[in-house]
């Protein structure tokens, strides 16, 4: 590569600008790839833009899911993964709000996209599943009325009960499996049409990874390729993972809790985990709230592992039998489980106001709102001469 005539950085990882890329000879292939990339421009080089950014009360920015990259969310059965699913998805083919989960400080989770058009293959649901759940998160929305302005934004994919393997990669039958992936990708490249995509959601990975892939490092790695491929369709969409929790992890170690092989976590540039927030060992215990006279689990996600972005930032919202709910009490998003005593919470989950820790907490957060309300409304006039 001849770096006097570059402007810009050029990043030669693909096959050369032909036509027909099979026709490619693959010593030419190669040849082109290890050219490496120039070097001149560096010091231009921009940060990995945002599909998601969590944005404060003052409209200040930070950024939350890196687009065009591999992501996962992980969680145990009943954590609410497919409702987050869809909530990331209907928030980005219908961004004119601000997500239900909320951060510690009541921060929104927003989306940055180009073309709004998401792609979402439900493995285990049929087509009356996922048509329940839509009209759910419609409702909940607010949108039942209104989803056809945005509906053409939305591609939707049940295949629970197909008569075919969905895994991606499969040893048994490797030619069915790559047929299945590039059907699919066809499928995703056309309904991107001109503009292309900004997500693409597999949900759960388990019925794209084939039988052995949790614990074959190589099977899991070769899902991984596969995943990295799509997010190369037009509009360079965010591809994220919908996977499980392992049963156990290793000194409570956020980063260890995807189920399988390594490989998963390894090969993605973005990996969260979605827990009940103060969940007993047993797991039929966890902190709840209340609205409208309905009891909800607290769940949270929490960035384990980013390549572009800030670890932690946590974001939580409330399930329930009528689905995803946001918070809206200032102390549910404060809460510091670890920090509880039996004292503070009650019976039924939910927090006790009379708890040690809770009063304190209740304190902390009404001194900080009076100081907000202090440097708002408390400023000395500007004087106009």
């Amino acid at each position: 590569m001849n770096d006097t005539s570059i402007t810009h950085l050029e990043y030669a990882t693909t096959t050369p600008n032909v036509e027909d890329k099979d026709s490619v000879d693959q010593d030419q292939k190669y040849t082109a790839t290890l050219q490496g990339m120039g070097l001149n421009g560096i010091e231009n080089a921009a940060p990995i833009e945002s599909i998601f950014v969590l944005r404060d009360k003052h409209d200040n920015e930070e950024a939350y899911m890196p687009k065009g990259k591999v992501g996962l969310i992980a969680g145990y059965g009943g954590t609410g993964k497919s409702l987050l699913a869809l909530e990331l998805a209907l928030l980005v083919a219908h961004p004119l709000r601000a997500g239900r989960p909320k951060g510690k400080y009541g921060q929104a989770l927003v989306t940055q996209p180009t073309t709004k058009k998401v792609a979402i293959f439900f493995g285990e649901e049929d087509q009356a599943g996922c048509a329940w759940r839509l009209r759910q998160a419609f409702q909940s929305l607010g949108v039942l009325d209104s989803y056809q302005t945005f509906k053409h934004n939305l591609l939707i994919v049940p295949l629970g009960g197909v008569p075919f393997s969905t895994a991606f990669v499969n040893k048994a039958e490797t030619d069915s499996a790559k047929e299945w992936f590039n059907a699919l990708k066809s499928r995703v490249e056309d309904f991107g049409g001109d503009d292309g995509l900004d997500l693409i959601i597999v949900d759960p990975l388990s019925h794209f990874g084939g039988g052995e892939f949790e614990q074959d490092n190589g099977q899991a790695v070769e899902l991984m390729r596969k995943l990295t491929e799509l997010t190369s369709i037009k509009g360079n969409p965010t591809v994220l993972g919908i996977h499980h929790s392992a049963k156990k992890s290793k000194d409570g170690r956020l980063d260890e809790m995807l189920r399988g092989s390594s490989a998963l976590k390894d090969n993605s540039r973005w990996v969260a985990v979605l827990t009940r927030l103060g969940e007993d060992k047993t797991g039929r215990r966890s902190l709840r709230w209340e609205s409208n006279g309905i009891s909800r689990e607290i769940v949270e996600l929490e960035i384990a592992k980013s390549n572009y972005t800030k670890r932690g930032q946590p974001l939580r919202f409330a399930i329930g039998p009528d689905g995803m709910t946001e918070i809206t009490e200032s102390i549910y998003l404060r809460l510091n489980a670890a920090a509880m005593k039996d004292d503070d919470i009650q019976e039924n989950g939910q927090i006790n106001p009379e708890g040690d820790y809770i009063k304190s907490l209740n304190k902390e957060i009404q001194e900080e709102e009076r100081k907000q309300r202090g440097h708002v409304f408390g400023a000395a006039p500007k004087r106009g001469y």
